[in-house]
């Protein structure tokens, strides 16, 4: 039998939920056959990016199985500029609808107009726009919608990682929680909402929390390894806790942790988000305390499906969120993936 891993239990767990979410939305199926020849167009903010390289290539792969759909998938090179000029030049070819990524969430209003007003619907994916913009689109009548996870669970999840240590991130009790944060590109605020929410949770718990050193890490695993090594060389055994706003750069921060002579488990709690499969073999290894899947396979369908039917006329929820899952060595916490029963 082979070794269980929990990636494989994330997988599964993914194309389950995948289905259950179909099955919820009937009226995207009957228009199958009637969609075939469709022209859609994927928006992506960065093709460095790790995850979004997952949600792409998921993205492709349903919408062509799925729906006979070989969409056109454009770069926007983590620049503005750029991919408002792919959009524009996409949008000559008059396509049937729009799944947009964007490289910045606060200025979405101006790619989703450029969008409707050809009368394409954009279904707007992992980036989530401003409160406001989301119920313009109700208001105004715009046929677009927001697929993607609740940002402020995932900084919730990562609090209450830690709190479920033995120590609860308080190595030396003494009631407050010395922490580093490694932020992400200041362009998106999911990566405020993690830093704000993880801090929350453990306040809530009763607990201080003195952020010895925060910087951004741009999303980057080099970036993060060398800000890492720099609070640890300034701060010390201070550090408790390091918090990282995705996996990407918990795998720097790792790398400086084991640099440094500290051993995460022991005398520092590394935490991240998304659950990239080299951040869940560290888990599973205990070189990382925990991170949080963002479930991109449904996420990815849930995109494709709303693209579909937008295309075909039908409504959608203005935002459909999709629950984030803590990852943590298998039996360490109650409830949490541990094994694969189809292995």
């Amino acid at each position: 039998m082979r070794k269980t891993t929990l990636w494989a239990v994330l997988l599964a767990s993914a194309v389950l939920t995948a289905c259950s979410q179909k099955v919820a939305n009937p009226g995207v199926a009957v228009q199958e056959k009637e969609d075939e020849g469709l022209t859609v167009g994927v928006c992506i903010y960065d093709y460095q990016d790790e995850f979004m390289e997952l949600y792409r290539k998921e993205l492709r792969k349903y919408l062509e199985e799925e729906y006979g759909i070989l969409a056109e998938i454009m770069d926007g090179q983590g620049n503005e500029e750029i991919q408002t000029d792919k959009l524009e030049k996409f949008l000559e070819k008059k396509p049937d609808a729009v799944i947009l990524n964007p490289v910045n969430a606060q200025r979405t209003s101006a790619m989703v107009d450029m969008c409707w007003k050809q009368g394409v619907p954009v279904t707007v994916i992992n980036r989530e726009p401003p409160e406001e913009e989301i119920e313009r689109w109700e208001e105004d009548g715009i046929m677009a919608c927001y697929i993607g996870a609740d940002r402020e669970q995932a900084g919730i999840c990562q609090g209450e990682i830690i709190l479920d240590t033995k120590d609860r991130g308080d190595r030396n009790e003494d009631g407050v929680i010395s922490c580093v944060m490694i932020t992400g590109d200041d362009d998106n605020p999911d990566f405020w909402s993690r830093r704000e929410s993880a801090r929350r949770t453990l306040e809530e718990a009763g607990f201080s929390v003195d952020i010895l050193f925060e910087e951004s890490g741009d999303g980057e695993m080099l970036k993060a390894e060398r800000l890492a090594a720099e609070a640890l060389t300034i701060y010390g055994e201070q550090v408790e806790v390091i918090f990282c706003g995705n996996d990407e750069m918990a795998l720097g921060a790792e790398k400086a942790i084991r640099q440094a002579g500290r051993t995460v488990g022991e005398d520092v709690y590394l935490v991240g988000v998304d659950a990239l499969r080299e951040a869940v073999a560290l888990v599973e290894e205990g070189r990382m305390t925990g991170t949080v899947f963002n479930d991109y396979k449904t996420q990815a369908r849930m995109a494709a499906d709303a693209a579909v039917a937008m295309a075909g006329g039908e409504e959608q929820e203005p935002a459909q969120r999709v629950g984030y899952i803590k990852i943590v060595q298998p039996g360490a916490l109650p409830g949490q993936l541990s094994s694969n029963p189809r292995e």
